[in-house]
């Protein structure tokens, strides 16, 4: 920042009574033979909600008619990261803090002079910083996952057993030639075939199989299963599907792991010789493994219904009136044109 920007130093008495009070109401005192955890619970931990009124409401600094508390002081340290507030152990450290406090109201009246403060941009921004603090805030009341009751876990966990529930997966390698008597050819080759010889027909007939792959690199080792397609379930899980639907089909009509398709199988112009690798059967996931993503689903489903409850509130105390007739004589914005090379 530059040097014109910076108000004079404070004395550092203010920031060594803000750490004093600080420390007082957490209960601690100096931290001279503290550990460095606790170093970091004391001197860097946000007390503001264990400050008393008349501790909170300590004039630390003045802006103009302004003042900066030590609540508003603990409340900057509390709104930071855990980590961030390790950074504020030493005195010189909580002297630039309020030094930054301070010129942030210094340049907050430096804009209400110009009037940015009336510009219909900033009245929105404070509008949402409104919201988003509201909205945090009742967050903030809700209950932990670690403290949704086992029996409502469960409870979940077997209502929505279909949720779950993990399908068959199979993996699958395949050698990709453009004739069909060249591919039963090598059906009859890769029948009973090792994982070695697999590879070895795999970097006779389909070089690129293995090129793509490092096997042609002597510095990359070499990949498990030439050829490899990857793990498939029975349908494909994304709308756009690199695995021709016939290909897909004939793996999962191989008998075990191993073995090879009877027959070669017609996709996106060419010919599959086809072989299973492995084979994951369906499964449903324990109670154990799904815990966390449990809590996490009951969670958010009491914030939702905690912020449409508080917006059904918010409705009942204030009328809402939209004029659908103006609403249809907004035109949408134009289409933005793709970037080059873009679908």
């Amino acid at each position: 920042m530059p040097p014109h920007l910076h108000p004079p130093t404070r004395p550092r008495r203010v920031c060594a009574l803000a750490a004093a009070v600080l420390l007082a109401a957490l209960g601690g005192p100096g931290c001279d033979g503290c550990s460095s955890s606790e170093r970091s619970a004391v001197g860097a931990d946000a007390g503001a909600a264990r400050l008393t009124p008349e501790q909170a409401g300590q004039v630390l600094a003045r802006v103009g008619d302004r003042v900066i508390t030590l609540g508003d002081y603990a409340a900057a340290l509390e709104r930071m990261d855990p980590f961030e507030r390790m950074r504020y152990q030493t005195e010189d450290r909580r002297q630039a803090l309020l030094d930054e406090m301070i010129n942030v109201e210094l340049l907050a009246r430096e804009a209400e002079r110009r009037g940015l403060d009336r510009r219909p941009e900033t009245i929105e921004l404070v509008r949402q910083y409104q919201r988003d603090e509201l909205l945090a805030r009742l967050r903030a009341s809700l209950p932990r996952p670690e403290d949704i009751p086992t029996a409502d876990v469960s409870r979940y966990y077997q209502e929505h057993r279909a949720e779950f529930q993990e399908n068959e997966l199979r993996q699958a390698a395949h050698i990709v030639v453009d004739d069909a008597a060249l591919a039963r050819r090598i059906i009859a080759e890769a029948r009973g075939a090792s994982p070695d010889r697999w590879r070895e027909l795999v970097q006779k007939y389909d070089p690129a199989a293995s090129a793509v792959s490092g096997d042609t690199n002597p510095e990359l080792p070499p990949i498990a299963v030439p050829g490899d397609l990857g793990y498939l379930s029975a349908t494909p899980d994304e709308p756009v599907d690199s695995v021709p639907p016939a290909v897909r089909k004939a793996v999962f009509a191989i008998g075990s792991a191993g073995e090879v398709y009877p027959e070669p199988v017609e996709g996106g112009g060419h010919f599959h010789v086809l072989r299973l690798v492995a084979l994951q059967p369906a499964r449903l996931r324990s109670l154990a493994e799904v815990d966390v993503s449990i809590r996490t689903k009951l969670i958010e489903a009491k914030r939702e219904q905690a912020e449409r409850e508080l917006i059904e509130r918010a409705r009942q105390t204030s009328v809402v009136k939209i004029d659908e007739a103006a609403l249809e004589q907004v035109e949408p914005p134009a289409s933005a044109p793709h970037p080059p090379g873009t679908p």
